[in-house]
């Protein structure tokens, strides 16, 4: 109860009842803590958390409100204190018949009255500051005894942040998300960082007057005495603001709103300040477009790549090859799209349309040039157009914290769309009559990727003409990054300082010190406060007694804390795609075999199964309240698991075949799903923003995934020679045995560190 009484203590008396009632909430833990580990009180343990958790939201909630209050009668106190200094020096002040002593006794009223502002500023910062830094200390001891409460969709998450180890973790709530708006302004508390150097301006001004009125008048010894006080106190009162700033800051640095559609659309890093927002709504869709055509791009050719490969004499196991070539190019030129970011968006994006338009124009001409090597090089070039990388840092850096739920939701949308619409586009052209026109054929099978290139032009020539350079309006990425690795190392040389002694204490306290409660040192401002408060002599000061700091753990030890649960998400959002892809492969050849499906059928299918991304992703952000990421991740590689099994029997019976597709390919949604809301939980916080961050790495890890699918899908029929149904049986055999025992793979690393799993 050590941090209970401090808030006790160091709170503004008449506020105390809008303070957060550590002490209440340490009691409610205590009580969930008693029937922890009792049987036969599962409920009562799960009542007892809930009822811990409502408390929590209950005192986050009327601590928002009472901000809010408070810092709009602030505001407009400064403000109207503000207009009546502005008043009173073009009236008063310059008023040549009022005596000095009157202007002497005007300055030391409106210099009080600013002392009295200031101070309010004081209690409120201060209140921010006690409050961030009780739910920080609260969170962390009830993650360490009874774990965190999974983040859903449309509720406020909180992202708690070590200060020393770098590591985070997630902490859901029953708040709504619109309420992460109050808790950002609260964190950030601008508004009270503008109104303290409003004072601070005004209090210059008014002292510039003093100083003519001293110099030049003389007024009687009594007044420059009672002045001269007023100055002494106000700017006592600045040295307060300073350090009440300075500790508010330092501990809301360390706590962060977020959301689940942030999370599932690879945005792990923090939303850019408003001046740095400079995303533009046809940005944001022209991005969005562009990472939904490439999708769509990329699906295409599935329904209609086997009867493609037949007109060209070519063998059908190279569908595979085809449909992963666009992986082969996507791997190495979404890091190097990523590097380019640093110093222009929009060139990649026009970069990637054109590279997709030359690739859709090359894939339909190889079929008049019946050539195996233009349809790889026609699917090389479509890959070089993934600059899906791009599109997910536009919206991370450049959309601010209001809008950026909505831009994860449509980037979200955009690509399932993408996947849907691909393989439709095969129901209606599959019956378009073969037209000839100037030696190129028009048909079927070619007429669809014209249009994706229509598509793309026409995506190109807005990107050129509209789309707006948004690093033209700050500075480059490549100078900000250099800047973040500069604060960065002040940060480490500051903790090496820390745990040698050296220097003054750590900038930002750690979470809990060796006695579990009481946090260690202050700056130098607090130190200075102090010493005032106690009347202490600096001469003859004696610093207080330390207790031991606990040695905060290496960098090694953060790395080997976070590097295994980092790497089963990458190897979880790696196989979902595995899954997917090598059962999206097969399908084609599969139905056509042995059911006589035309291309048609086959995109009605894969259309199907493409807008079920929709639902499942929003399931999945239910689920992810209720069952931990680790438990959700388990289920969904059971139901790969299982699929396989289907899939496994050859396509027979039919009904048996379509279940297993279902189960395998919703499993692999809901497998990437959960995983990238894990990794949001795992990723160490040096990669969640940068060149080399956590949106390249899942992007990495999922276009690695749809290769290593094709590949296998690709080279088993070949070794089958799947081309008749019994054929058809060992591939499926063979294959989906394959697929099956790496899902097993996985699951057991996953069992190794089961542990270190959050959530």
């Amino acid at each position: 109860m050590k941090f209970a009484v401090k808030i006790e203590k160091e709170r503004h008396e008449p506020w105390a009842a809008h303070y957060l009632n550590y002490a209440l909430l340490k009691r409610k833990q205590h009580e969930i803590e008693e029937v922890q580990d009792k049987p036969g009180h599962e409920h009562v343990y799960e009542a007892r958390k809930h009822i811990f958790q409502g408390e929590l939201d209950s005192e986050i909630q009327q601590m928002l409100i009472f901000y809010a209050q408070m810092k709009d009668q602030i505001k407009q106190s400064v403000g109207d204190l503000e207009g009546e200094i502005s008043e009173q020096e073009a009236t008063t002040l310059h008023d040549d018949e009022l005596p000095d002593w009157e202007k002497v006794e005007k300055i030391t009223e409106l210099i009080g009255r600013l002392r009295e502002q200031g101070q309010r500023i004081v209690h409120l910062t201060r209140f921010v500051g006690l409050n961030m830094q009780g739910i920080r200390k609260i969170l962390k001891k009830y993650a360490k005894h009874q774990g965190t409460m999974e983040p859903q969709k449309g509720y406020l998450a909180l992202e708690i942040e070590h200060p020393h180890e770098g590591h985070c973790f997630m902490q859901g709530t029953f708040l709504p998300e619109s309420l992460s708006k109050e808790l950002d302004e609260m964190l950030e508390h601008r508004d009270l960082v503008t109104a303290t150097q409003a004072i601070k301006s005004a209090y210059s001004l008014l002292r510039c007057y003093r100083a003519d009125l001293v110099l030049h008048s003389q007024p009687d010894l009594g007044n420059l005495e009672n002045l001269d006080s007023n100055s002494e106190s106000i700017e006592a009162i600045f040295d307060e603001m300073d350090a009440t700033e300075s500790h508010a800051r330092r501990n809301a640095n360390l706590v962060h709103s977020k959301t689940f559609a942030d999370r599932l659309a690879g945005l792990f890093n923090p939303p850019p300040e408003d001046e740095a927002a400079v995303a533009t709504p046809l940005g944001l869709y022209l991005n969005c477009t562009s990472a939904g055509l490439y999708m769509a791009n990329y699906q295409l050719v599935i329904p209609t790549v086997s009867k493609f490969l037949h007109h060209m004499g070519a063998d059908p196991s190279a569908a595979g090859l085809v449909i992963g070539c666009c992986d082969i190019a996507s791997i190495p030129v979404t890091v190097a799209y990523s590097i380019w970011t640093n110093y222009s968006y929009k060139s990649p994006v026009i970069c990637s349309a054109i590279a997709c338009i030359l690739g859709n124009l090359i894939y339909s001409g190889s079929y008049d040039f019946r050539s195996l090597s233009l349809i790889f090089v026609a699917r090389l070039a479509t890959g070089l157009g993934s600059a899906r990388a791009v599109n997910r840092r536009y919206i991370a850096d450049f959309v601010s914290k209001k809008d950026r739920t909505k831009a994860s939701g449509a980037f979200v949308s955009a690509n399932a769309v993408g996947m849907a619409l691909g393989p439709l586009l095969a129901l209606p052209l599959g019956k378009f009559p073969e037209l000839r026109f100037h030696g190129w054929t028009f048909n079927g099978l070619t007429v669809a990727s014209y249009i994706m290139a229509l598509l793309w032009s026409i995506l190109l020539f807005f990107t050129i003409f509209y789309f707006e350079e948004p690093l033209k309006h700050g500075p480059r990425m490549s100078d900000v990054e250099e800047a973040r690795k500069k604060a960065e190392k002040a940060k480490d040389e500051q903790r090496r300082r820390d745990r040698t002694g050296e220097g003054s204490s750590s900038a930002q306290e750690p979470l809990l010190n060796g006695d579990g409660d009481v946090e260690q040192g202050a700056n130098e401002n607090e130190q200075r406060l102090m010493r005032r408060s106690l009347s202490w002599r600096p001469d003859s000061a004696k610093p207080p007694s330390k207790k031991p700091k606990k040695k905060p753990s290496t960098f090694k030890d953060i790395m080997s804390s976070t590097i295994p649960p980092t790497l089963a998400t990458v190897l979880t959002l790696w196989v979902s795609q595995v899954v997917r892809q090598a059962y999206v492969d097969g399908l084609p050849a599969f139905t056509e075999t042995l059911y006589g499906w035309q291309p048609g059928a086959v995109g009605i299918l894969l259309t199907i199964w493409g807008f079920s991304t929709l639902p499942v992703n929003w399931l999945v952000g239910i689920l992810s309240a209720k069952v931990p990421d680790r438990a959700l991740i388990t289920g969904a590689i059971v139901a790969c698991a299982l699929g396989c099994v289907g899939l496994v029997m050859g396509g027979y019976p039919k009904w048996l075949y379509l279940l297993g597709g279902f189960l395998a390919y919703v499993g692999s949604l809901v497998l990437e799903g959960a995983s990238m809301s894990m990794m949001s939980k795992v990723i160490h916080p040096s990669l969640a923003k940068g060149t080399f961050n956590a949106g390249l790495l899942a992007t990495e890890s999922g276009t690695t995934g749809r290769l290593c699918g094709n590949l296998l899908e690709s080279g088993v029929s070949k070794a089958t020679h799947a081309s008749n149904p019994d054929n058809m049986t060992k591939f499926a055999v063979t294959c989906y045995t394959l697929v099956a025992a790496l899902l097993v793979i996985v699951q057991l690393y996953l069992f190794s560190i089961w542990r270190r799993l959050k959530g």
